[in-house]
């Protein structure tokens, strides 16, 4: 039950701020702005009083996609997608996972920024792969198998862990998965319309 309510929890939560984003970038930069600057405030309030809810860093996480990648780059503060942005991407996940291993971050932090990254991650090899090649090359095709091996990989790694530390991380694992196999049908049936 506890996996199920977290990947439900966090598919909630990429949809509702996928389809709140879109709504809120129709209306213009200032109101963009200004949501941004209050969600950064909610992200540094929920850092700074951390309660012991197994739901809050996900919601930190989350939140952190929302400013720190959607809004930025709707707003022309940077690219989270483009190639370079991929290195900076590599080193964050290097320096966390180092930073978890060497048991420096809290829990909570961890989760966040595994959320966070996980989320950027599926996105940028998302919308790479669709750009750049399109959603009948082989490459893409493969990208979407890598996403049901990557499904595949969480609910085994859930078998086997114990903690809910473990349990939360491959929960996140198991949604963006989820999310970016949702993802690569909703772009191959706009594909197959259009045939």
């Amino acid at each position: 039950m506890f996996i199920l309510s977290n990947v439900l929890f966090i598919t909630l939560v990429i949809f509702v701020g996928h389809v709140g984003l879109i709504n809120l970038y129709r209306w213009g930069r200032t109101p963009t702005l200004t949501v941004g600057a209050l969600l950064a405030g909610v992200i540094v309030s929920l850092l700074i009083w951390q309660k012991e809810s197994r739901f809050t860093p996900l919601v930190v996480g989350a939140l952190l996609w929302a400013v720190l990648g959607e809004m930025t780059g709707q707003l022309g503060y940077g690219d989270i997608v483009s190639l370079e942005s991929g290195f900076f991407l590599i080193g964050l996940i290097a320096l966390v996972g180092w930073l978890v291993y060497k048991n420096r971050l809290s829990e909570s932090l961890a989760i966040a920024a595994a959320f966070f990254l996980a989320i950027w991650a599926c996105h940028f090899v998302l919308v790479n792969l669709l750009e750049r090649l399109g959603g009948t090359h082989p490459v893409t095709v493969a990208s979407a198998s890598l996403s049901i091996a990557m499904h595949a990989l969480a609910v085994l790694m859930i078998r086997r862990s114990g903690s809910r530390f473990a349990l939360t991380l491959c929960s996140v694992l198991l949604a963006c998965g989820f999310w970016s196999i949702l993802e690569y049908v909703w772009a191959w049936r706009a594909i197959l319309r259009h045939w």
